[in-house]
């Protein structure tokens, strides 16, 4: 009966040992397709964000060149600006206490 238990012990240990393996396999292979994929998602948001920055890059030198060549155009739009937003600034800010008069 001594000889059957081992059997079977060593049977169990060495299909244990199998389904170890197979799984770290798996594992492994599962971790490096997440490694990749992730790698190329960097990649794709980096390139993203190079783009975004040059365009930014292009804005702030056309708003520049915009700037020098008509300065008076600016301070005129910077001052409708301004006085968009104070005119703006009561209504978003104004007393909310008051009662709805309808």
């Amino acid at each position: 009966m001594n000889k059957i238990i081992e059997r079977n012990l060593k049977r169990a240990r060495k299909a244990a040992a199998t389904t170890v393996q197979q799984a770290t396999e798996e594992i492994g292979k599962s971790a490096r397709t997440v490694t990749k994929r992730a790698r190329a998602t960097t990649k794709a948001a980096q390139e993203k964000l190079d783009a975004a920055k040059l365009q930014a890059d292009r804005a702030a030198i056309e708003t520049t060149r915009i700037i020098t060549e008509h300065p008076l155009a600016a301070v005129a739009a910077a001052a409708a600006i301004g006085a968009l937003a104070a005119g703006l600034l009561p209504r978003l800010f104004g007393k909310r206490d008051e009662p709805d008069p309808s």
